[in-house]
């Protein structure tokens, strides 16, 4: 496990933390409400990759960029997310806690030597965390072996009705992104149990039979021979994308992957975990089915941004129908 310290002084600044992957929600504000829980589980940090890969379309110049230019880094790149009950030797700056509850500057400092360590956001529409500054902490220790795929089982996995919301709208709009540029503009034959990204598909893509074939693999699931497309899990810890023996692997986080390609194990889950009120879910064999997910139109326009298809004129006109939106617009409500 890691303990973070101060870069100036030392002073121990974390308990001990495990490294797990950085939550596609992180960074997204939804809504103006008050939103239960913090970002990650006590005793873990996440480290902002500060982009999303290389950019194959300008936002402002029509001009395409050169292949693999990469997305500018964005000023807090290399930030530690943790929980507020992690941070250790650590005070207030009382000059700055005026009106920064959305964790615009520094506000907590080392006790020991007084310098800006870390921001606090707490604020309406975002998930409490506290970003540690890559500039003035330094990490010790070392990080815990990743569980090797056939060992992650049950370690990781959620309820789902209690994965948030915009926990599902934010992946449902990247891997929305990801089926579309994948698709060849023709409308894909999508696997049971994957209804929840197939409403939007429906609206962009033309009606008729379907191409590429999509199918859910993984540990424990192995892909439909013959399928061009595979919604496949992201290692829960390290991030790593699950290949096997697949085309065109599409990245979905790990405990949504598990919702869908087990429904089975999430209404086991719905019996032992907290939601037993909602047991009728439990007889309906198609549970995924029923949730509704609308995809988040930012997290879909940002990945077709990072897309080398975008390019292409009919995957273009797609982008440029919902790129300017200022605020989500039909199928992305």
């Amino acid at each position: 496990m890691r303990v973070f310290v101060c870069a100036a002084c030392e002073q121990p600044l974390t308990a001990p933390l495990s490294r797990v992957a950085f939550p596609w929600h992180a960074l997204t504000q939804w809504g103006h409400q008050l939103l239960r829980g913090q970002l990650l589980e006590p005793k873990t940090y996440v480290v902002d990759p500060g982009r999303d890969g290389p950019r194959w379309r300008r936002w402002q110049d029509e001009t395409p960029e050169p292949p693999g230019a990469p997305l500018p880094r964005r000023e807090d790149a290399g930030g530690v997310g943790i929980c507020l009950g992690d941070i250790r030797g650590t005070v207030f700056l009382p000059d700055r806690l005026d009106g920064y509850c959305c964790g615009l500057m520094d506000v907590m400092a080392c006790e020991s030597c007084g310098v800006p360590v870390a921001r606090l956001i707490d604020d309406c529409g975002h998930w409490q965390v506290v970003w540690l500054d890559p500039g003035a902490v330094r990490a010790t220790g070392t990080d815990d072996a990743a569980l090797p795929w056939d060992e992650i089982g049950d370690a990781f996995d959620r309820d789902p009705s209690e994965i948030h919301d915009a926990e599902w709208s934010v992946m449902a709009g990247r891997v929305t992104a990801r089926l579309l540029a994948a698709s060849g503009g023709v409308r894909l034959a999508m696997p049971a149990g994957t209804e929840i990204l197939g409403d939007v598909l429906d609206l962009l893509l033309p009606a008729g039979p379907g191409g590429r074939t999509v199918a859910l693999a993984g540990p424990g699931r192995p892909a439909t021979p013959g399928a061009d497309v595979a919604l496949v899990p992201e290692h829960p810890q390290t991030e790593e994308i699950w290949r096997g023996d697949v085309a065109t692997p599409i990245a979905v986080p790990w405990a949504v992957w598990r919702c869908l390609a087990f429904p089975a194990d999430a209404r086991r889950l719905l019996i032992a975990g907290p939601s037993i009120p909602r047991a009728a879910l439990l007889d309906d064999p198609t549970l995924m089915s029923r949730f509704h997910v609308t995809p988040d139109l930012t997290a879909f326009i940002t990945t077709l941004a990072t897309s080398p298809e975008v390019r292409e004129p009919w995957l273009r006109a797609v982008y440029d129908r919902y790129a300017d939106k200022w605020r989500p617009s039909w199928p992305f409500w």
